[in-house]
């Protein structure tokens, strides 16, 4: 029997907002445990196209745990262009009045920002 192996990359990417929930974790812990829980759909067997349909698309599930020490994850978020963000909310009124100004002048500030090209 010839069994053939491949293997492929999968990359998960970590938002911001993902990073700043397990950040005070990895602070407070010489590990961080994560789980990565799997189902791999083999593909359509048509072998099996009689039978039932749950033996259509074979699958594999697979529950793997990976620790990581918390000073390995400094490390290799040292080495990402992990980006920063900042939300401010704040209710302006669009009556007219002085905060009203204030409202437009932040909008206009985050359209500058938003808008500028890279590099400038």
């Amino acid at each position: 029997m010839l069994v053939v192996v491949e293997y492929a990359t999968i990359f998960l990417p970590l938002t911001d907002e993902q990073l700043a929930v397990i950040e005070p974790r990895r602070a407070a812990s010489e590990f961080m445990a994560f789980r990565f829980d799997v189902q791999i759909v083999l593909g359509y067997d048509p072998d099996v196209a009689e039978g039932p349909a749950k033996d259509h698309w074979p699958a594999q599930v697979v529950h793997t745990p990976v620790n990581v020490h918390a000073d390995e994850w400094v490390r290799l978020l040292g080495h990402t262009n992990a980006g920063t963000s900042l939300a401010v909310v704040v209710p302006v009124p669009l009556d007219g009045t002085p905060a009203h100004e204030v409202g437009n002048r932040l909008r206009e500030a985050l359209r500058r920002v938003t808008d500028r090209p890279v590099g400038d």
